[in-house]
């Protein structure tokens, strides 16, 4: 059965699993996405690539409806908000303030948003590379080592789950993976690519984010 979100607790905070790729917070009116990478359509079609023009305002139309829906307090981007350096489509992103001024929009830096740091819009604060919230850390990269104390929550790996049927048939879907330890984020972008991560966080629960719903595979070993 497909659901448009999973409520759960994670670490010690009730977290919503949504389908659309992002997760919220409750407790904190926190609204999470990861891998956004804005500028990336722009920065293939300025080197001859025709990507459709459209793909990167259909992350942004998603991102209201996320608003819409959960009506946060913040917003925080897990790393890799942008794909390079300025360029038009970044544009995208003011729109988005001025259409909710009053949501604080945070960034946890990511390997990409380092040509942006030095430029950041001022509606728009980084946080520490680990930003810790409660017992929580959120960051970028996968933390070296899991601390028993705290609940970590990242992205960067694009995580999807491939599903097999017969006739050699393979779908991926972008997908969350969670243990009682960590919680890894599916990339927003709808032009970021995903990269099957079955033997990443190898026990982990996961969700596939599908057009339709959430896939959830709890209690499920990866071959």
């Amino acid at each position: 059965m497909m659901i448009a979100q999973h409520s759960l607790q994670l670490g010690q905070t009730s977290w919503v699993l949504d389908y659309r790729k992002a997760a919220y917070l409750p407790d904190h009116q926190l609204l999470i996405l990861s891998d956004v990478h804005l500028g990336k359509v722009q920065h293939f079609r300025k080197n001859g690539i025709a990507v459709p023009q459209q793909a990167a305002q259909q992350n942004f139309t998603l991102m209201q409806a996320l608003i819409d829906t959960y009506k946060p307090a913040h917003i925080l981007f897990l790393g890799d908000l942008f794909h390079s350096q300025n360029n038009v489509e970044h544009q995208l992103l003011a729109q988005l303030h001025t259409a909710n001024p009053n949501i604080n929009l945070l960034l946890v830096p990511g390997n990409h948003d380092s040509a942006m740091l030095q430029q950041l819009p001022s509606y728009l604060q980084p946080t520490a590379v680990y930003h810790q919230i409660d017992n929580m850390i959120f960051s970028h990269h996968p933390p070296a080592n899991l601390q028993p104390a705290h609940f970590h929550c990242y992205g960067h790996i694009h995580p999807a789950v491939e599903v097999r049927g017969g006739a050699r048939q393979r779908l991926k879907f972008p997908s969350f993976l969670y243990t009682d330890a960590a919680l890894v984020m599916p990339a927003f972008g709808n032009f970021t690519g995903s990269v099957a991560a079955n033997q990443h966080l190898k026990q982990a629960n996961k969700a596939l984010c599908t057009s339709e719903g959430l896939w959830l595979m709890e209690n499920h070993k990866f071959s």
